[in-house]
């Protein structure tokens, strides 16, 4: 059974990818801190990132899979549903590209 650290460094790279397109691409809010969390309820890395707006900071928690596993109830849906967007729209050109390859 892989360690708390295998888990979250196995899933580093995916986890890094889908931040840096999330703050390249949500133009309103400012991704202030990220860190690599481990989900003892799950056995998977997720990533807590907090994003600011004005005076307010919002913590999002995402997995590797794309799925947000925790939002603070105060968090704007516009945040929300930009991140759930970006990551749609990232995991569907990852898939486009993987399908040309294999042609």
């Amino acid at each position: 059974m892989s360690t708390q650290r295998e888990v979250i460094e196995s899933n580093a790279d995916i986890l890094d990818y889908l931040t840096i397109r999330l703050e390249r691409e949500i133009a309103n809010y400012e991704l202030l801190t990220y860190e690599d969390l481990y989900d003892e309820d799950n056995h998977d890395a997720t990533r807590h990132m907090v994003w600011n707006h004005g005076t307010k900071s919002y913590s999002i928690v995402i997995t590797p899979e794309g799925m947000i596993r925790y939002a603070e109830p105060e968090s704007p849906q516009d945040l929300i549903i930009q991140i759930t967007n970006r990551i749609n729209h990232a995991l569907h050109e990852t898939w486009e590209k993987i399908i040309e390859e294999t042609k």
